[in-house]
């Protein structure tokens, strides 16, 4: 119950087990203290039926809510619990010399800042030991050349950039330009140019044509906030310089509703929530050797001997549209599957595997409470069984 209604989970939308986690160093603090006094065998015995109780309960809430069991989280959950928990009985041993009528409180007050202090050794390592650092990807990274007429890389004011580009660096060694590349060796992230004139679309169908592979976020009526006024050169353009030359190799791409709105979007075997902001509509037309999704929202064009793909929507990098506020680690804060959607799109222009981590979602969020109440039962059952037991011992 901590993790559903204080660890964010609904909030967050993902059905893992990051929320209840979080809560497991607490819950076995306060099993060790309420065990302490108890011979060694039912201590052990104690130990593991809160272990198996936690995880056959939020093993069971995943499984109800439609997600796989995420067994690598949980056994690492079980791993590091009983880590912490061995660490948890060493300090309990030696609150066991002190006198009976000060060793509970005693030892409940070290465990608790030793579980609740920021940054406190056993915490850091619990929290490694369940959530390890992110996947490296191999050097050399594969370079992409981005070329923008959004604040991606500076930002604007104080608050900096967002952090959409930083989150494809994990992945990418991405570098910013001001003009069309000269070779078609490397793939280009095209996002809401500022200037392409005649010229320019000129110039950047013939390096698409000669092999040239481009993924493209193309808005046709972008919401992106700044801090200039419309019309201002600094301002993010609101609308799509690009499509010009989209309507050229036979894709049009229409401004629709005004609003804030997820899509679900199927790509190469795998499943993505996009959050976006009024995206534009794709159309073929005749004769055009684009596919489109059903979602209408990408699309897939062939043109000479290059590729490009293409999103309809450039808000989709803002922060709001795809993690939660705050400096932790972007796979920890993420809400949607915005940037792993731009990463992996990528990624096949450059024939690569996806590289993102694959995240279920909550399709339903009527159901949390209802799953959360049902996944109680195994714990309920586990404690009861070890209560009856307990005392027919004692």
């Amino acid at each position: 119950m901590c993790g559903l209604l204080l660890g964010g989970f609904a909030a967050r939308g993902r059905i893992d087990l990051l929320s209840f986690l979080a809560f497991r160093p607490v819950i076995l603090a306060i099993c060790v203290v309420a065990a302490m006094r108890l011979p060694w065998r039912s201590r052990v015995a104690s130990y593991l039926l809160a272990l198996v109780a936690l995880g056959g309960s939020e093993a069971m809430l995943v499984a109800l809510l439609g997600g796989p069991v995420p067994w690598a989280q949980l056994g690492r959950g079980w791993a590091s619990g009983a880590a912490l928990l061995l660490a948890y009985e060493a300090v309990a041993m030696l609150a066991r010399q002190l006198p009976a009528s000060i060793s509970r409180g005693g030892l409940a007050l070290i465990l608790a800042l030793l579980t609740l202090w920021p940054n406190a050794p056993l915490q850091y390592l619990y929290a490694r030991g369940v959530h390890p650092s992110p996947r490296l990807i191999a050097a050399p990274k594969q370079p992409v050349f981005l070329l923008t007429g959004l604040p991606l890389v500076w930002g604007e004011g104080p608050t900096g950039p967002p952090h959409a580009l930083s989150a494809l660096q994990r992945f990418y060694r991405i570098s910013a330009i001001d003009t069309l590349p000269r070779t078609a060796a490397n793939p280009l992230l095209l996002v809401q140019p500022r200037n392409f004139g005649p010229e320019e679309l000129v110039a950047f169908d013939q390096w698409i044509r000669a092999g040239g592979k481009a993924l493209i976020l193309a808005d046709p009526s972008l919401r992106w906030p700044s801090r200039y006024p419309m019309g201002d050169p600094r301002s993010p353009p609101s609308i799509n310089n690009i499509e010009p030359w989209l309507r050229h190799i036979g894709l049009l791409d229409r401004p629709a509703n005004d609003a804030r709105q997820t899509i679900h979007v199927a790509w190469k075997a795998r499943r993505y929530r996009i959050r976006a902001y009024a995206p534009g509509l794709l159309r073929r037309m005749p004769g055009s050797n684009c596919f489109i999704l059903k979602a209408d929202f990408l699309a897939d064009c062939r043109v000479g001997r290059g590729r490009a793909l293409v999103l309809s929507d450039a808000d989709l990098l803002q922060d709001d549209y795809w993690r939660l506020p705050g400096d932790g680690r972007d796979d920890d804060l993420r809400t949607a599957d915005n940037i792993a959607l731009v990463a992996d799109m990528i990624a096949v222009l450059s024939e690569m595997r996806p590289p993102s981590e694959q995240v279920a979602w909550i399709e339903n969020p009527s159901r949390v409470s209802h799953a959360g109440a049902a996944a109680l039962i195994p714990g309920l059952v586990l404690m009861t069984m070890g209560a009856v037991l307990f005392r027919s011992r004692h």
